[in-house]
């Protein structure tokens, strides 16, 4: 009987211990998982804050091109005022800040729009208000593209993510029912 409840002991030990490795492993496991998931969505979060950003900066920029538009076919005689542009410029200036902020690549059209503007605003001529406009209209495109970029890019990592998440999900379930056959297992062994 000793023998035999020592046999028991170990037996019980064993199980134990095999549970324990399979929890252990289970949390590294999850947690691998948990992290390579968190790492998607903060790249989602983040393009879909530089889209939401991108469509504000395009807006802005394309009621600006308009004004200069406007502006820029006033009489040769009689150029524009600049103060109505001031608004646009400010608010596309503050835009292309934020834009900057993800990205330093929005630094230098930021800058090619403020060198146009203070020239403009040096000197109104016609000739000025048609390059503020190019200018703008280049930005307008150019924000435009990035932006379908940016929401394809977004659009690609939400369904990768999907994907991901799926598959988590199944290897988690088998997991999971590996752990109870081998607990199962582990309980008809210590019981024979």
């Amino acid at each position: 009987p000793r023998a035999l409840s020592r046999s028991l002991k170990n037996r019980a030990l064993q199980a134990v211990l095999v549970l324990l490795v399979y929890l252990v492993g289970s949390g590294f496991f999850v947690a691998r998982e948990r992290a390579q998931l968190d790492a998607a969505v903060r790249e989602i979060e983040a393009l879909t804050r530089h889209e939401k950003v991108l469509a504000v900066a395009f807006a802005a920029v394309s009621a600006a091109v308009t004004d200069a538009t406007e502006a820029g076919h006033a009489s040769p005689n009689e150029p524009a005022s600049t103060e109505g542009m001031r608004p646009y410029v400010e608010s596309c200036t503050r835009t292309l800040e934020q834009l900057e902020a993800i990205d330093a690549i929005y630094a230098r059209p930021k800058h090619a729009m403020l060198r146009s503007w203070d020239t403009l605003v040096a000197t109104p001529t016609r000739a000025h208000w048609l390059d503020l406009r190019e200018v703008l209209d280049g930005l307008a495109g150019d924000f435009e593209a990035r932006l379908r970029a940016v929401g394809e890019r977004r659009e690609s990592m939400s369904t990768a993510y999907r994907r991901e998440y799926d598959q988590i999900t199944w290897r988690t379930l088998a997991l999971a029912a590996i752990g109870m056959l081998g607990f199962a297992a582990a309980a008809a062994w210590f019981s024979r």
